[in-house]
């Protein structure tokens, strides 16, 4: 599992746990799964910690596997100021070509759609193996992705202001983000904007980042579910367990490994 070629994250991550505030609804959800689960947990996507940290608060053991630098840099400087890097390890790598040395657990996380950055149905069926591989006999995989939106699939109309965010060193930034989905191939690229602001609001360092990621259907991931050898146990549409529906506006799913399979 070596370095990415780019990290795709870097011109956000410094903002990423202000900017993903709004998400806190999955958290009870996983911290819960993890308790029944009785630990130790994997988790895919880890990034700045958001959820681990709080699985290890709850006195369970975490390692937490994540592609990006930055994002895994933040992780461990929270992790060391809150005294949870004995409960969270931290490991570099991608989810295509997870490899762990034969460690398994009894349950794999993917929260805030990790899946959703698998840009080809092979990609994710790469994904599904692979965290298969390191799941315990009848492990258990819990994962939510987002609902496709008429939003998020209507043409681009340029850089939309996200919002303005305190940087570590106190300075602000503000936000902008553009979206454009491609139909033909179902991915959704975002490009970020990231404007620094010095003495007087005015503007004195500009990141651009990109981020692609695909809008899977849920017949997508149940197909792929059952070609990585799992069997699906639940499906919520939100992380109070509320039945999936047409009115849902996420996909949260828990699946089982399954037996005696072969691909």
């Amino acid at each position: 599992m070596g370095e990415p070629a780019v990290d795709e994250w870097a011109g956000i991550a410094v903002i990423y746990e202000q900017w993903s505030a709004d998400m806190v609804d999955d958290v009870p959800f996983y911290v819960d799964e993890a308790r029944k689960s009785g630990g130790p947990v994997l988790e895919v996507g880890v990034g700045t910690g958001r959820v681990a940290f709080a699985v290890a608060r709850a006195g369970i053991d975490v390692v937490g596997v994540d592609l990006s630098p930055s994002m895994l840099a933040l992780a461990r400087s929270t992790a060391e100021a809150n005294s949870l890097a004995q409960r969270v390890e931290l490991v570099q790598g991608d989810m295509h070509q997870l490899d762990l040395g034969g460690r398994t657990f009894p349950l794999a996380i993917l929260p805030y759609r990790v899946l959703a950055h698998a840009l080809t149905p092979d990609a994710l069926l790469a994904v599904l193996g692979r965290v298969r591989e390191h799941l315990s006999p009848g492990g258990r995989l819990v994962f939510n992705l987002p609902v496709p939106r008429a939003t998020d699939l209507a043409p681009s109309d340029g850089l939309r202001r996200d919002g303005r965010f305190e940087l570590p060193d106190g300075r602000q930034a503000v936000v902008w983000r553009q979206a454009d989905y491609q139909p033909a191939t179902q991915l959704l690229r975002f490009d970020f904007v990231v404007d620094h602001l010095g003495a007087g609001g005015v503007v004195d360092r500009r990141v651009h980042s990109e981020m692609t990621v695909r809008q899977n259907s849920p017949g997508e991931v149940e197909h792929a579910l059952a070609r990585a050898g799992f069997t699906l146990v639940d499906q919520w549409g939100w992380f109070d367990g509320r039945p999936f529906d047409a009115d849902a506006t996420e996909m949260v799913w828990a699946a089982i490994r399954r037996e005696g399979w072969r691909r």
